[in-house]
């Protein structure tokens, strides 16, 4: 598995808006899931999307037991973070 983390900053001067945030990308072969932890709250982490193949799609119930998803989550968790999600259709759960 590799791992690739960028850091984003989104602002606005106008309107005095600042929002933080590290993504990360934990790929493996063709497959890649991306998961999004916001600077302000540092020991969170939500899962985004998973890439294919350079094809994006939302997240599945069954994507949580592939091995690069476990990979990901254990990664997640040694640097910190302790409440880690994923986007379902109907929200955020937990993982």
């Amino acid at each position: 598995m590799t791992v690739d983390t960028t850091h984003h900053i989104d602002s606005s001067e106008q309107d005095d808006y600042h929002y933080e945030y590290h993504m990360f990308r934990f790929t493996e072969g063709p497959l890649t899931f991306i998961a999004r932890s916001d600077v302000h709250s540092p020991d969170e982490a939500h899962f985004l999307t998973r890439e294919e193949k350079g094809k994006l799609r939302s997240l599945r119930r069954e994507d949580l037991d592939l091995p690069l998803f476990q990979q990901a989550v254990s990664h997640l968790r040694e640097s910190g973070k302790t409440s880690i999600n994923w986007l379902a259709d109907c929200g955020y759960e937990p993982v």
